[in-house]
């Protein structure tokens, strides 16, 4: 069967055939010597990674019946290995499968991906981190460009032929746009393995714009790993600082700036605050690599583009040309010889460090009335050099300051601290807006932070709104609009939290209302932690180990079963609405703790039911940090099992408590026991096998009730008393500001 004459199927390699059909990627190359009909591989990658056509597979896999000791509980006797692939394959997405949207962007992340899986399958000599991101990319670059390309380049003809049809198309746009006449110099290296698998590539490439454009820079930069000086900011920080830049831009045409374009991020989120607006974007990159990347983003959104590279960013000091900058440039970078010549309106800055450099190149080349948002180290604003104190407090006399923002930490892919945004403007006479948004941020599935969509939208009113004071310390971000003779007591430092702190004492009233309120919480916490302090009074201490207890082997009282191996668990099995997985991170004294936002796809955790968690299950972790047991709860039941956890579940809960396992597990005695007990010499490694050996005294189940109620009112004491200790702290320091502003009376006799 030909390439031309082979009905269009998805390719698959060998390691996803195994994790489809549970077996070893080793059971192929067996089947491959013993059976002469098993189907050959239709391609391979710069990997030597090999392809099968999946209808071949399954034609051949439906005369391999699965033997009775490996079928899963829902695969009845007589299941063939092709009804399990088929089973499994239903679940994935279809590489060819385009989420359909025409009057909106709506579907457009979906089918970069999708285009992404397509892609992958193709065979190809040359390759680099981000190599599929790029690509296709580039074909979303050429649909906005032309769309007609796509589908004129395909017509008729060989299958080399139409690919070779389809890059050149891609240099002409290039070349017309003014990026490069050799845009497909790594797609050249790609061959698609059948003309069905072109033609499904591009008509999800047709569905692709602008949306699509981020949604693949964002996966480039994640995969080239492009450095702390190159990293693609985020959408929520690039949507920051786009509505600082232009959240004030009224009418008339519009021209945006970035002298340090990375991905064109910024720019596309300014795009999305102007609409319709007549705009032309201007960019400088540090690097071909990034010129490249910006101009096939930018070349998406259909506005005049200019992306150059090469020239010292300084080419355009004091030549106002902009009505808009967005900037993320290269923190603390030494300075050139030559920047030492140029005419600095606000201060020479330091050649050791240029961040007040990056700062007056944005307020230089601002039309008036224009504004610039410029992403700066936290510390920037209070620097100590005298170059760059002298330059903030110029800035800070000329009016050109007009706001900084103080970000959270963990915003940033390649670092964890945080970061701020200065907003300057054309001179004006105004205070200085502070806004403090470090507690904003919200804890993703990979650990990072990341601003939510209201608190930006809110911050970006602010920013060109009212300038009253907004916010407080139960708000997720508090903001102050300070005169620059108040910045100059404070030796024109540039920190939104100092002003935050040294606001004027609250009135009276609300002195004394907070007064009253954390006097109410402390009795209250003083209280229950009272209650449970009587609780304990019914504890009695035995002087020897009554008769009636005996030592048992843990497997005997309960199942054990190690969490799956993390390929399960990867990245490319997860979804938004999947399968919660409970990992060690998720394991607190207080118990399951779980927000992270997404879980395993559907399909794989019902290969993996073995690994669900039910009520009264208790978890401990098994590497590193051994031990921290905890009960799962009804809310997380049906969870699944993290790798990094054992799940133990008593045979029977009338014989051995649940409550009481816990307690034995987290006891200092089976801790060391565990430790002496696991694998490794650096980070200790613990499988239920090896527990399954710990010798447990078991006493009967009314004393380990009894057990399990005491210790319950110990860890409820810790509670309460930790919640009066907080009470107690904030009571000190509400009352310290009524007590030292007359508003509240100590009345202590």
């Amino acid at each position: 069967m030909s390439d031309n004459d082979r009905a269009a199927s998805q390719l698959v390699n060998r390691a996803e055939l195994a994790e489809m059909l549970l077996v070893d990627k080793s059971t192929f190359k067996v089947w491959s010597n013993r059976h002469p009909d098993f189907p050959e591989p239709v391609g391979t990658d710069e990997r030597g990674a090999q392809f099968y056509d999946l209808d071949e597979l399954l034609t051949w896999l439906d005369g391999r019946k699965i033997g009775k000791h490996k079928l899963l509980e829902d695969e009845p006797v007589g299941t063939t290995y092709g009804d399990r692939l088929r089973r499994s394959a239903a679940h994935r997405t279809r590489p060819s499968t385009v989420t359909s949207a025409p009057s909106s962007s709506a579907g457009e992340p979906a089918n970069a991906n999708a285009l992404i899986a397509q892609l992958r399958q193709w065979p190809r000599s040359g390759s680099g981190p981000g190599f599929l991101p790029m690509a296709a990319l580039a074909l979303t670059f050429l649909n906005t460009t032309d769309p007609t390309a796509l589908s004129t380049a395909v017509t008729d003809g060989p299958l080399p032929q139409l690919w070779s049809n389809v890059c050149d198309q891609l240099d002409k746009a290039g070349q017309r746009r003014g990026i490069s006449a050799h845009l497909s110099s790594d797609l050249r290296t790609m061959r698609p393995p059948q003309t069905q698998h072109l033609r499904a590539a591009l008509d999800l490439a047709r569905t692709l714009g602008p949306v699509a454009a981020r949604v693949l820079v964002e996966q480039f930069d994640a995969q080239a790993e492009l450095g702390p000086t190159r990293y693609v900011a985020p959408a929520a920080v690039s949507r920051l600082m786009a509505g600082c830049a232009v959240g004030a831009v009224s009418s008339g045409p519009v021209t945006l700036y970035d002298p340090n374009v990375r991905g064109g991020e910024l720019l596309h989120a300014a795009l999305e605050f102007l609409g319709q607006a007549e705009v032309s974007i201007e960019a400088r990159a540090a690097d071909p690599q990034l010129a490249r990347l910006a101009g096939l983003s930018l070349g998406t959104t259909g506005r005049p583009t200019t992306v150059s590279t090469g020239s010292s960013p300084w080419s355009r000091l004091n030549h106002p040309f902009a009505t808009a900058v967005v900037t993320n440039p290269p923190f603390n970078e030494t300075l050139d010889d030559a920047a030492g010549e140029l005419r600095w309106s606000y201060g020479t800055p330091p050649q050791r460090n240029g961040n007040y450099a990056w700062l007056q190149l944005a307020v230089s080349v601002l039309e008036p009335g224009g504004f610039a948002a410029v992403l700066m180290p936290a510390k920037a604003g209070q620097s100590t050099n005298t170059a760059d104190r002298e330059i903030r407090k110029a800035m800070v006399r000329a009016g050109v300051v007009h706001a900084v923002i103080s970000l959270p930490d963990r915003l940033f892919r390649p670092t964890d601290l945080p970061a701020a945004i200065w907003v300057l403007r054309s001179p004006a006479t105004a205070p200085v807006r502070f806004v403090v948004a470090r507690q904003a941020g919200e804890r993703t599935a990979t650990g990072r932070h990341r601003l939510p969509r209201e608190v930006v939208d809110d911050i970006v009113r602010y920013v060109h709104g009212p300038s009253e004071r907004v916010g407080g310390a139960e708000t997720p971000w508090q903001g102050i609009s300070v005169t620059g003779d108040r910045i100059e007591q404070f030796d024109d430092a540039l920190e939104p939290a100092l002003y935050l702190r040294s606001t004027p004492t609250p009135a009276p009233k609300d002195l004394l209302a907070r007064a009253r309120q954390v006097q109410h919480d402390v009795l209250m916490a003083v209280g229950r932690a009272h209650a449970v302090g009587k609780r304990l009074s019914a504890v009695r201490l035995q002087p020897s180990l009554p008769a009636n207890w005996k030592t048992e082997q843990l497997d005997r009282l309960c199942d054990l079963r190690s969490g799956p191996t993390p390929k399960n668990l990867a990245a490319a099995n997860r979804c938004p609405s999947g399968v919660r997985v409970i990992s060690n991170k998720h394991l607190t004294e207080a118990g399951i703790v779980h927000d992270d936002a997404d879980g395993v796809r559907d399909d794989i955790a019902r290969r993996m039911q073995r690994y669900t968690v039910m009520a009264d299950d208790v978890l401990i972790v098994r590497t590193g940090s051994l031990g921290r047991p905890v009960i799962v709860d009804a809310q997380h039941q049906g969870y699944l099992l993290g790798s990094n956890l054992i799940r133990l579940r008593p045979y029977d809960s009338d014989e051995f408590d649940p409550r009481f396992l816990r307690i034995v597990l987290g006891s200092a005695e089976v801790m060391a026991w565990m430790r002496s007990h696991s694998a490794g010499t650096v980070v200790h490694s613990l499988g239920a096998e090896q527990l399954a050996k710990l010798p447990v005294v078991v006493p009967p189940i009314a004393d380990q009730r009894a057990i399990a109620e005491a210790m319950q009112a110990i860890d409820d004491q810790i509670t309460t008393l930790h919640a009066a200790l907080t009470a107690a702290r904030k009571a000190r320091e509400h009352l310290a500001d009524g007590l030292l502003s007359g508003a509240v009376t100590a009345g202590i006799p």
